[in-house]
Protein backbone atom coordinates (compact mmCIF):
# COMPACT_ATOMS: atom_id res chain seq x y z
CA UNK A 1 0.00 0.00 0.00
CA UNK A 2 1.21 3.42 -1.28
CA UNK A 3 0.99 6.89 -1.78
CA UNK A 4 2.88 7.03 -4.77
CA UNK A 5 1.87 5.82 -8.55
CA UNK A 6 6.05 5.33 -9.18
CA UNK A 7 6.34 2.67 -11.70
CA UNK A 8 9.58 1.91 -10.77
CA UNK A 9 8.74 1.00 -7.05
CA UNK A 10 6.07 -0.85 -7.97
CA UNK A 11 7.75 -3.20 -10.15
CA UNK A 12 10.33 -3.69 -7.23
CA UNK A 13 7.30 -4.59 -4.75
CA UNK A 14 5.97 -7.11 -6.96
CA UNK A 15 9.34 -8.55 -7.94
CA UNK A 16 10.00 -9.38 -4.04
CA UNK A 17 7.30 -11.26 -3.61
CA UNK A 18 4.23 -8.83 -3.20
CA UNK A 19 0.74 -9.87 -3.64
CA UNK A 20 -0.89 -6.64 -4.54
CA UNK A 21 0.07 -2.99 -5.10
CA UNK A 22 -2.74 -0.27 -3.72
CA UNK A 23 -2.88 3.19 -3.75
CA UNK A 24 -4.49 5.34 -1.12
CA UNK A 25 -6.43 6.23 -0.06
CA UNK A 26 -8.38 2.68 0.38
CA UNK A 27 -12.11 2.48 0.07
CA UNK A 28 -14.38 -0.50 1.53
CA UNK A 29 -15.03 -2.17 -1.32
CA UNK A 30 -11.54 -1.84 -2.50
CA UNK A 31 -10.43 -3.71 0.49
CA UNK A 32 -12.95 -6.44 -0.30
CA UNK A 33 -11.31 -6.87 -4.06
CA UNK A 34 -7.84 -7.04 -2.31
CA UNK A 35 -8.76 -10.16 0.06
CA UNK A 36 -10.49 -12.10 -1.82
CA UNK A 37 -7.77 -12.31 -4.73
CA UNK A 38 -5.07 -12.69 -2.14
CA UNK A 39 -7.02 -15.61 -0.72
CA UNK A 40 -7.74 -17.06 -3.95
CA UNK A 41 -4.22 -16.96 -4.41
CA UNK A 42 -3.14 -18.32 -1.54
CA UNK A 43 -5.72 -21.18 -2.32
CA UNK A 44 -4.86 -22.11 -5.80
CA UNK A 45 -0.97 -22.09 -4.33
CA UNK A 46 -1.85 -24.39 -1.61
CA UNK A 47 -3.22 -26.49 -4.37
CA UNK A 48 -0.87 -26.49 -6.78
CA UNK A 49 2.24 -27.30 -4.13
CA UNK A 50 -0.27 -30.21 -3.34
CA UNK A 51 0.30 -31.21 -6.46
CA UNK A 52 3.47 -30.95 -7.45
CA UNK A 53 4.11 -32.99 -3.91
CA UNK A 54 1.67 -35.81 -5.08
CA UNK A 55 3.16 -35.66 -8.33
CA UNK A 56 7.39 -36.21 -6.75
CA UNK A 57 5.93 -39.05 -4.54
CA UNK A 58 4.27 -40.49 -7.68
CA UNK A 59 7.29 -40.09 -9.85
CA UNK A 60 9.28 -42.24 -6.98
CA UNK A 61 6.46 -44.83 -6.84
CA UNK A 62 6.57 -45.64 -10.48
CA UNK A 63 10.26 -45.69 -10.00
CA UNK A 64 9.93 -48.17 -7.36
CA UNK A 65 7.98 -50.51 -9.39
CA UNK A 66 9.97 -50.10 -12.51
CA UNK A 67 12.62 -51.78 -10.18
CA UNK A 68 10.96 -54.24 -8.92
CA UNK A 69 10.12 -55.29 -12.27
CA UNK A 70 13.60 -55.48 -13.21
CA UNK A 71 14.16 -57.29 -10.27
CA UNK A 72 11.98 -59.85 -11.55
CA UNK A 73 14.09 -60.31 -14.83
CA UNK A 74 17.11 -60.72 -12.75
CA UNK A 75 16.18 -62.81 -9.85
CA UNK A 76 16.96 -66.28 -10.27
CA UNK A 77 15.57 -68.47 -7.64
CA UNK A 78 13.29 -66.83 -5.12
CA UNK A 79 12.40 -63.29 -6.32
CA UNK A 80 10.01 -62.94 -4.28
CA UNK A 81 11.87 -62.72 -1.39
CA UNK A 82 13.55 -59.70 -2.78
CA UNK A 83 10.51 -57.78 -4.12
CA UNK A 84 7.53 -58.30 -1.28
CA UNK A 85 10.47 -56.93 1.32
CA UNK A 86 11.03 -53.94 -0.68
CA UNK A 87 7.30 -53.47 -1.46
CA UNK A 88 6.91 -54.01 2.52
CA UNK A 89 9.25 -50.89 3.14
CA UNK A 90 7.67 -49.13 0.33
CA UNK A 91 4.28 -49.47 2.14
CA UNK A 92 5.43 -48.56 5.81
CA UNK A 93 7.16 -45.41 4.82
CA UNK A 94 5.02 -43.76 1.67
CA UNK A 95 2.23 -41.47 2.94
CA UNK A 96 1.11 -41.89 -0.30
CA UNK A 97 -3.15 -42.93 -1.08
CA UNK A 98 -1.85 -45.65 -3.12
CA UNK A 99 -1.59 -48.30 -0.25
CA UNK A 100 -4.52 -50.12 -1.53
CA UNK A 101 -2.60 -50.72 -4.94
CA UNK A 102 0.47 -51.43 -3.42
CA UNK A 103 -1.44 -54.07 -1.49
CA UNK A 104 -3.21 -54.97 -4.54
CA UNK A 105 0.50 -55.40 -6.48
CA UNK A 106 1.79 -57.49 -3.10
CA UNK A 107 -0.80 -60.24 -3.74
CA UNK A 108 -0.53 -60.12 -7.72
CA UNK A 109 3.26 -60.36 -7.04
CA UNK A 110 2.21 -63.85 -5.13
CA UNK A 111 1.83 -65.62 -8.66
CA UNK A 112 3.72 -68.34 -9.42
CA UNK A 113 3.74 -67.16 -12.98
CA UNK A 114 6.22 -64.17 -11.90
CA UNK A 115 9.06 -67.20 -11.58
CA UNK A 116 8.49 -68.00 -15.75
CA UNK A 117 10.60 -65.03 -16.71
CA UNK A 118 13.15 -65.01 -14.38
CA UNK A 119 13.28 -69.06 -14.93
CA UNK A 120 13.78 -68.68 -18.70
CA UNK A 121 16.28 -66.10 -18.23
CA UNK A 122 18.04 -68.13 -15.86
CA UNK A 123 18.04 -71.01 -18.77
CA UNK A 124 19.19 -68.38 -21.12
CA UNK A 125 22.31 -67.35 -19.36
CA UNK A 126 25.67 -68.31 -21.54
CA UNK A 127 27.54 -68.72 -18.55
CA UNK A 128 24.70 -71.63 -17.16
CA UNK A 129 26.54 -75.11 -17.60
CA UNK A 130 24.13 -76.86 -20.35
CA UNK A 131 23.83 -79.78 -18.37
CA UNK A 132 22.88 -77.32 -15.12
CA UNK A 133 20.18 -75.31 -17.79
CA UNK A 134 18.56 -79.02 -18.96
CA UNK A 135 18.62 -80.18 -14.83
CA UNK A 136 16.51 -77.44 -14.18
CA UNK A 137 14.64 -77.97 -16.74
CA UNK A 138 13.97 -81.05 -15.81
CA UNK A 139 13.64 -80.92 -12.33
CA UNK A 140 11.15 -77.75 -12.13
CA UNK A 141 9.63 -77.77 -15.26
CA UNK A 142 9.21 -81.39 -16.44
CA UNK A 143 5.79 -81.18 -18.12
CA UNK A 144 7.70 -78.79 -20.31
CA UNK A 145 10.90 -80.28 -20.98
CA UNK A 146 10.04 -84.02 -23.22
CA UNK A 147 7.93 -83.90 -26.21
CA UNK A 148 5.49 -86.72 -26.32
CA UNK A 149 6.94 -89.08 -28.34
CA UNK A 150 6.66 -92.02 -27.26
CA UNK A 151 4.43 -94.74 -26.57
CA UNK A 152 3.35 -96.61 -23.06
CA UNK A 153 5.65 -99.67 -22.35
CA UNK A 154 5.92 -101.84 -19.62
CA UNK A 155 9.33 -103.12 -18.15
CA UNK A 156 10.59 -100.20 -16.14
CA UNK A 157 11.20 -100.64 -12.44
CA UNK A 158 13.12 -102.47 -9.70
CA UNK A 159 12.31 -105.60 -7.40
CA UNK A 160 10.05 -105.47 -4.71
CA UNK A 161 10.94 -107.62 -1.99
CA UNK A 162 8.93 -108.78 0.96
CA UNK A 163 11.06 -109.18 3.98
CA UNK A 164 9.92 -111.69 6.89
CA UNK A 165 11.33 -110.95 9.80
CA UNK A 166 10.89 -113.03 13.53
CA UNK A 167 8.59 -110.53 15.66
CA UNK A 168 8.59 -107.13 16.09
CA UNK A 169 12.70 -106.00 16.63
CA UNK A 170 13.57 -104.32 19.61
CA UNK A 171 15.65 -101.13 20.45
CA UNK A 172 18.78 -102.40 22.10
CA UNK A 173 20.01 -99.15 23.47
CA UNK A 174 18.20 -96.49 24.91
CA UNK A 175 21.07 -93.87 23.67
CA UNK A 176 20.00 -94.81 20.48
CA UNK A 177 16.46 -92.74 20.99
CA UNK A 178 18.85 -90.14 22.12
CA UNK A 179 20.73 -89.97 18.67
CA UNK A 180 17.37 -89.30 16.63
CA UNK A 181 17.59 -85.84 17.59
CA UNK A 182 20.79 -85.56 15.81
CA UNK A 183 21.97 -84.14 13.14
CA UNK A 184 24.89 -86.73 12.94
CA UNK A 185 22.27 -89.36 12.90
CA UNK A 186 23.30 -92.07 10.21
CA UNK A 187 21.04 -93.66 8.87
CA UNK A 188 23.04 -96.27 6.89
CA UNK A 189 25.26 -97.29 10.47
CA UNK A 190 21.58 -99.47 11.58
CA UNK A 191 19.82 -102.62 9.65
CA UNK A 192 16.64 -101.67 8.94
CA UNK A 193 15.11 -104.17 12.09
CA UNK A 194 16.71 -101.40 14.00
CA UNK A 195 15.02 -98.52 12.38
CA UNK A 196 11.02 -99.87 12.42
CA UNK A 197 11.16 -99.50 16.21
CA UNK A 198 13.16 -96.29 16.18
CA UNK A 199 10.00 -94.63 13.96
CA UNK A 200 7.63 -95.81 16.90
CA UNK A 201 9.84 -94.30 19.28
CA UNK A 202 9.07 -91.21 17.18
CA UNK A 203 5.34 -91.39 17.58
CA UNK A 204 5.66 -92.50 21.30
CA UNK A 205 7.54 -88.92 22.35
CA UNK A 206 4.42 -87.08 20.88
CA UNK A 207 2.28 -89.60 22.96
CA UNK A 208 0.69 -89.82 19.09
CA UNK A 209 -0.02 -93.72 20.19
CA UNK A 210 -2.05 -92.44 23.29
CA UNK A 211 -3.35 -89.45 22.25
CA UNK A 212 -5.14 -90.93 19.05
CA UNK A 213 -5.54 -94.79 20.38
CA UNK A 214 -3.41 -96.45 17.70
CA UNK A 215 -3.21 -100.23 18.38
CA UNK A 216 0.71 -100.58 18.44
CA UNK A 217 -0.02 -104.25 17.07
CA UNK A 218 -1.51 -102.30 13.92
CA UNK A 219 1.58 -99.45 14.13
CA UNK A 220 3.65 -102.31 13.48
CA UNK A 221 1.94 -104.17 10.68
CA UNK A 222 1.34 -100.82 8.76
CA UNK A 223 5.50 -99.79 9.04
CA UNK A 224 6.40 -103.66 7.80
CA UNK A 225 3.99 -103.23 4.78
CA UNK A 226 5.30 -99.69 4.13
CA UNK A 227 9.20 -100.98 4.24
CA UNK A 228 7.84 -104.16 2.00
CA UNK A 229 6.36 -101.34 -0.26
CA UNK A 230 9.71 -100.06 -0.70
CA UNK A 231 11.70 -101.37 -3.69
CA UNK A 232 15.09 -102.72 -1.83
CA UNK A 233 17.50 -102.32 -4.59
CA UNK A 234 16.85 -99.06 -5.34
CA UNK A 235 20.37 -97.37 -4.70
CA UNK A 236 18.35 -93.82 -3.41
CA UNK A 237 14.63 -94.21 -3.13
CA UNK A 238 14.29 -97.12 -0.99
CA UNK A 239 13.21 -97.32 2.92
CA UNK A 240 16.39 -96.28 4.42
CA UNK A 241 15.53 -92.83 2.62
CA UNK A 242 11.74 -92.69 3.55
CA UNK A 243 13.61 -93.44 7.28
CA UNK A 244 16.24 -90.23 7.01
CA UNK A 245 13.15 -87.86 5.98
CA UNK A 246 11.07 -89.47 9.30
CA UNK A 247 14.23 -88.65 11.45
CA UNK A 248 14.72 -85.33 9.77
CA UNK A 249 11.03 -84.47 10.09
CA UNK A 250 11.45 -85.44 14.06
CA UNK A 251 14.53 -83.44 13.75
CA UNK A 252 12.82 -80.70 13.05
CA UNK A 253 9.59 -80.81 14.83
CA UNK A 254 11.97 -81.31 18.21
CA UNK A 255 15.31 -79.32 17.92
CA UNK A 256 13.75 -76.70 15.84
CA UNK A 257 10.81 -76.41 17.89
CA UNK A 258 8.80 -76.79 14.46
CA UNK A 259 6.24 -78.86 16.48
CA UNK A 260 5.50 -74.87 18.69
CA UNK A 261 3.80 -73.94 15.14
CA UNK A 262 1.08 -77.14 14.85
CA UNK A 263 -1.62 -79.46 16.32
CA UNK A 264 -0.86 -82.95 16.90
CA UNK A 265 -3.17 -84.39 14.25
CA UNK A 266 -0.88 -82.45 11.97
CA UNK A 267 2.34 -83.78 13.81
CA UNK A 268 0.81 -87.17 13.28
CA UNK A 269 -0.11 -86.46 9.49
CA UNK A 270 3.44 -85.24 9.15
CA UNK A 271 5.09 -88.17 10.67
CA UNK A 272 2.91 -91.20 8.05
CA UNK A 273 3.48 -88.36 4.96
CA UNK A 274 7.58 -89.14 5.73
CA UNK A 275 7.29 -92.42 6.22
CA UNK A 276 4.89 -93.30 2.72
CA UNK A 277 6.26 -90.01 0.95
CA UNK A 278 8.38 -92.06 -2.05
CA UNK A 279 6.05 -95.17 -1.66
CA UNK A 280 6.53 -97.52 -4.07
CA UNK A 281 9.12 -95.34 -6.30
CA UNK A 282 10.51 -97.03 -9.35
CA UNK A 283 13.93 -95.60 -9.74
CA UNK A 284 12.97 -93.13 -12.36
CA UNK A 285 11.68 -89.57 -12.16
CA UNK A 286 8.29 -87.93 -13.42
CA UNK A 287 10.11 -86.63 -16.34
CA UNK A 288 10.59 -90.11 -17.48
CA UNK A 289 7.13 -91.48 -17.27
CA UNK A 290 5.81 -87.66 -18.65
CA UNK A 291 8.00 -88.86 -21.81
CA UNK A 292 7.25 -92.29 -21.88
CA UNK A 293 3.47 -92.01 -21.17
CA UNK A 294 3.77 -94.77 -18.97
CA UNK A 295 0.89 -96.32 -17.57
CA UNK A 296 1.22 -94.31 -14.04
CA UNK A 297 1.25 -90.94 -16.06
CA UNK A 298 -2.23 -92.03 -17.87
CA UNK A 299 -3.43 -92.77 -14.56
CA UNK A 300 -2.64 -89.57 -13.01
CA UNK A 301 -2.99 -87.34 -15.78
CA UNK A 302 0.40 -85.77 -15.88
CA UNK A 303 0.20 -84.47 -12.62
CA UNK A 304 2.56 -84.94 -10.03
CA UNK A 305 2.85 -88.74 -11.30
CA UNK A 306 4.69 -90.18 -8.58
CA UNK A 307 3.38 -87.84 -5.76
CA UNK A 308 0.12 -89.26 -6.26
CA UNK A 309 1.02 -92.75 -6.86
CA UNK A 310 3.17 -92.72 -3.41
CA UNK A 311 -0.52 -91.08 -1.79
CA UNK A 312 -2.28 -93.78 -3.14
CA UNK A 313 -0.19 -96.25 -2.52
CA UNK A 314 -0.39 -95.71 1.32
CA UNK A 315 -4.10 -95.13 1.61
CA UNK A 316 -4.29 -98.58 -0.21
CA UNK A 317 -2.62 -100.12 2.36
CA UNK A 318 -4.34 -98.19 5.76
CA UNK A 319 -7.66 -99.66 3.99
CA UNK A 320 -6.56 -103.20 5.20
CA UNK A 321 -7.93 -103.54 8.43
CA UNK A 322 -4.64 -105.33 10.03
CA UNK A 323 -3.13 -101.93 8.92
CA UNK A 324 -5.63 -98.88 9.91
CA UNK A 325 -3.98 -96.74 12.39
CA UNK A 326 -6.49 -94.26 12.42
CA UNK A 327 -9.35 -96.56 13.78
CA UNK A 328 -9.23 -94.66 16.85
CA UNK A 329 -10.08 -90.90 15.03
CA UNK A 330 -13.32 -89.47 14.19
CA UNK A 331 -14.57 -89.02 10.70
CA UNK A 332 -13.61 -85.46 10.65
CA UNK A 333 -9.99 -86.24 11.65
CA UNK A 334 -9.54 -89.11 9.49
CA UNK A 335 -10.79 -86.57 6.55
CA UNK A 336 -8.27 -84.32 8.01
CA UNK A 337 -5.24 -86.01 8.52
CA UNK A 338 -5.94 -87.77 5.13
CA UNK A 339 -5.56 -84.07 3.49
CA UNK A 340 -2.70 -83.39 5.49
CA UNK A 341 -0.63 -86.09 4.30
CA UNK A 342 -1.96 -85.63 0.66
CA UNK A 343 -0.86 -81.72 0.94
CA UNK A 344 2.27 -82.81 2.18
CA UNK A 345 3.35 -85.43 -0.22
CA UNK A 346 2.31 -83.64 -3.51
CA UNK A 347 4.56 -79.97 -1.82
CA UNK A 348 7.46 -82.81 -2.56
CA UNK A 349 6.89 -82.45 -6.48
CA UNK A 350 9.74 -80.12 -7.50
CA UNK A 351 7.22 -79.08 -9.83
CA UNK A 352 5.54 -77.00 -7.16
CA UNK A 353 8.45 -75.76 -5.67
CA UNK A 354 8.63 -72.07 -6.84
CA UNK A 355 4.50 -72.05 -6.29
CA UNK A 356 5.31 -73.00 -2.51
CA UNK A 357 8.05 -70.82 -2.04
CA UNK A 358 6.26 -68.15 -3.37
CA UNK A 359 3.39 -68.79 -0.86
CA UNK A 360 5.32 -69.21 1.80
CA UNK A 361 7.63 -66.38 1.55
CA UNK A 362 4.36 -64.20 0.48
CA UNK A 363 2.34 -65.02 3.47
CA UNK A 364 5.36 -64.50 5.86
CA UNK A 365 5.44 -60.86 4.80
CA UNK A 366 1.92 -60.19 4.75
CA UNK A 367 1.05 -62.27 7.86
CA UNK A 368 4.27 -60.56 9.61
CA UNK A 369 3.87 -63.04 12.68
CA UNK A 370 4.16 -66.74 11.92
CA UNK A 371 1.21 -67.97 14.37
CA UNK A 372 -0.08 -71.39 15.42
CA UNK A 373 -3.59 -70.10 15.41
CA UNK A 374 -3.71 -69.47 11.41
CA UNK A 375 -4.78 -72.33 9.55
CA UNK A 376 -2.73 -71.21 6.42
CA UNK A 377 0.38 -71.36 8.49
CA UNK A 378 0.10 -74.39 9.71
CA UNK A 379 -0.69 -75.85 6.36
CA UNK A 380 1.95 -74.22 4.74
CA UNK A 381 5.01 -75.16 7.10
CA UNK A 382 3.78 -79.03 6.70
CA UNK A 383 4.36 -78.56 3.18
CA UNK A 384 8.00 -77.05 3.74
CA UNK A 385 9.09 -79.03 6.69
CA UNK A 386 8.55 -81.99 4.46
CA UNK A 387 9.79 -80.70 1.50
CA UNK A 388 13.64 -79.69 3.61
CA UNK A 389 13.50 -82.78 5.27
CA UNK A 390 12.88 -84.90 1.77
CA UNK A 391 16.31 -82.85 0.66
CA UNK A 392 18.17 -82.38 3.40
CA UNK A 393 21.18 -85.18 2.69
CA UNK A 394 23.40 -82.22 1.43
CA UNK A 395 23.27 -80.70 5.00
CA UNK A 396 23.86 -83.59 6.43
CA UNK A 397 27.71 -84.54 8.35
CA UNK A 398 29.63 -84.55 4.71
CA UNK A 399 30.81 -88.15 4.66
CA UNK A 400 27.20 -89.43 4.71
CA UNK A 401 25.84 -86.57 2.34
CA UNK A 402 28.87 -87.74 -0.11
CA UNK A 403 27.42 -90.94 0.12
CA UNK A 404 23.75 -90.61 -0.38
CA UNK A 405 24.95 -88.16 -3.57
CA UNK A 406 26.54 -91.08 -4.97
CA UNK A 407 22.98 -93.33 -4.81
CA UNK A 408 20.99 -90.80 -6.26
CA UNK A 409 24.08 -90.71 -8.89
CA UNK A 410 23.14 -94.51 -9.01
CA UNK A 411 20.00 -94.25 -9.71
CA UNK A 412 20.01 -91.02 -11.81
CA UNK A 413 22.35 -94.15 -14.13
CA UNK A 414 19.70 -96.34 -13.71
CA UNK A 415 17.03 -93.70 -15.25
CA UNK A 416 19.68 -92.81 -18.11
CA UNK A 417 20.31 -96.56 -18.71
CA UNK A 418 16.18 -97.02 -19.29
CA UNK A 419 15.99 -93.79 -21.92
CA UNK A 420 19.04 -94.96 -23.59
CA UNK A 421 17.52 -98.37 -23.99
CA UNK A 422 14.23 -96.41 -25.56
CA UNK A 423 16.62 -94.30 -27.61
CA UNK A 424 15.14 -90.96 -25.89
CA UNK A 425 17.89 -88.26 -24.91
CA UNK A 426 19.71 -89.32 -21.47
CA UNK A 427 19.02 -86.86 -19.23
CA UNK A 428 21.36 -84.59 -17.61
CA UNK A 429 23.36 -86.03 -14.61
CA UNK A 430 22.06 -89.25 -16.07
CA UNK A 431 24.48 -90.73 -18.45
CA UNK A 432 27.12 -93.33 -16.52
CA UNK A 433 29.65 -92.49 -19.06
CA UNK A 434 30.15 -89.22 -17.81
CA UNK A 435 29.27 -88.39 -14.37
CA UNK A 436 29.04 -84.92 -12.79
CA UNK A 437 28.58 -85.67 -9.29
CA UNK A 438 30.44 -82.27 -7.36
CA UNK A 439 28.50 -80.41 -10.43
CA UNK A 440 25.32 -82.42 -9.79
CA UNK A 441 25.51 -81.74 -5.80
CA UNK A 442 26.19 -78.11 -6.10
CA UNK A 443 23.40 -77.32 -8.70
CA UNK A 444 21.21 -79.24 -6.28
CA UNK A 445 22.50 -77.23 -3.41
CA UNK A 446 22.47 -73.52 -4.64
CA UNK A 447 19.51 -73.83 -6.24
CA UNK A 448 16.98 -75.66 -4.16
CA UNK A 449 18.34 -76.64 -0.71
CA UNK A 450 19.87 -73.29 0.04
CA UNK A 451 16.97 -71.26 -0.76
CA UNK A 452 14.44 -73.25 0.72
CA UNK A 453 16.63 -73.74 4.07
CA UNK A 454 17.23 -69.88 4.38
CA UNK A 455 13.50 -69.52 4.06
CA UNK A 456 12.62 -71.76 6.53
CA UNK A 457 15.34 -70.19 9.10
CA UNK A 458 13.09 -67.14 9.25
CA UNK A 459 10.44 -68.48 11.39
CA UNK A 460 12.63 -71.63 12.56
CA UNK A 461 16.11 -69.81 13.85
CA UNK A 462 17.22 -72.94 15.68
CA UNK A 463 17.62 -74.64 12.04
CA UNK A 464 20.95 -72.28 11.88
CA UNK A 465 23.69 -75.52 12.39
CA UNK A 466 22.26 -77.13 10.01
CA UNK A 467 22.16 -74.51 7.23
CA UNK A 468 25.95 -73.93 8.56
CA UNK A 469 27.26 -77.30 7.44
CA UNK A 470 25.33 -76.88 4.35
CA UNK A 471 27.41 -74.12 3.38
CA UNK A 472 30.31 -75.94 4.42
CA UNK A 473 29.54 -79.18 2.47
CA UNK A 474 29.09 -76.77 -0.29
CA UNK A 475 32.61 -75.36 -0.12
CA UNK A 476 33.53 -78.66 -0.56
CA UNK A 477 31.60 -80.28 -3.37
CA UNK A 478 33.27 -76.51 -5.06
CA UNK A 479 36.70 -77.59 -4.09
CA UNK A 480 35.85 -81.01 -5.26
CA UNK A 481 34.66 -79.69 -8.82
CA UNK A 482 37.79 -77.50 -9.34
CA UNK A 483 40.00 -80.49 -8.39
CA UNK A 484 38.32 -82.75 -11.11
CA UNK A 485 38.49 -79.63 -13.69
CA UNK A 486 42.02 -79.23 -13.21
CA UNK A 487 42.58 -82.60 -13.55
CA UNK A 488 40.41 -82.61 -17.04
CA UNK A 489 37.74 -84.70 -16.03
CA UNK A 490 34.16 -84.33 -15.90
CA UNK A 491 33.30 -84.78 -12.08
CA UNK A 492 33.86 -87.76 -9.52
CA UNK A 493 35.56 -89.75 -12.29
CA UNK A 494 33.54 -93.20 -11.32
CA UNK A 495 31.66 -94.72 -13.40
CA UNK A 496 28.90 -95.38 -10.72
CA UNK A 497 28.13 -98.23 -8.29
CA UNK A 498 28.37 -101.96 -9.71
CA UNK A 499 24.90 -104.06 -9.22
CA UNK A 500 22.77 -105.66 -11.26
CA UNK A 501 18.84 -104.10 -12.02
CA UNK A 502 16.33 -105.65 -12.10
CA UNK A 503 13.25 -104.97 -14.13
CA UNK A 504 8.96 -104.99 -14.00
CA UNK A 505 6.12 -103.07 -14.66
CA UNK A 506 5.57 -99.41 -14.02
CA UNK A 507 2.00 -100.59 -12.91
CA UNK A 508 1.67 -100.31 -9.19
CA UNK A 509 4.49 -102.83 -7.73
CA UNK A 510 3.63 -106.08 -6.89
CA UNK A 511 5.12 -107.69 -3.42
CA UNK A 512 7.25 -110.47 -3.97
CA UNK A 513 7.35 -113.30 -1.61
CA UNK A 514 11.47 -113.51 -1.51
CA UNK A 515 14.38 -112.80 0.78
CA UNK A 516 16.31 -110.70 -0.96
CA UNK A 517 20.27 -112.14 -0.23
Amino acid sequence: MSSTEDLDLVYRCLKQGADHYVLKPLKEEQLKGIWQTLYKQRQEKKVLLELELQRSKAIRLEKVVAGLQEDVAQAIDVPLQLLTRQLEAMLNTSSLPAEVILSTLLKQLSRVELYQPAFNKLLAANELNPNTRQWLMTELDPANTYERLYQPEAGVGRELSEIHTQGWPKLDEIHEHNQLRSWDFDVWQYSEEKLLPMIVDMFNDFGLIEKFKIPEDKLHNFLMAVRNNYYRRNPYHCFRHAFDVTQTVYQLLTTVNAAEYLNYLEILALFVAAVVHDLGHPGVGNSFHYATVSSLALTYNDRSILENFHCARAFQLLEDPENDIFEGLTREQRRDVRSHIITAVLATDLAHHHAIMARFTTKLVTKGEWTKEDKECRTLLLEMLLKCADISNPGKPFESAQYWAKMVQEEFFFQGDMELAKGMPVSPFMDRTTPQLPRMQLNFIEYLVIPLFDSVKKILPKIEPFCNVLTDNRAKWAALLKEANSHGSSGNGEAGLQGQTQTISLDEPQEQQQHDQ
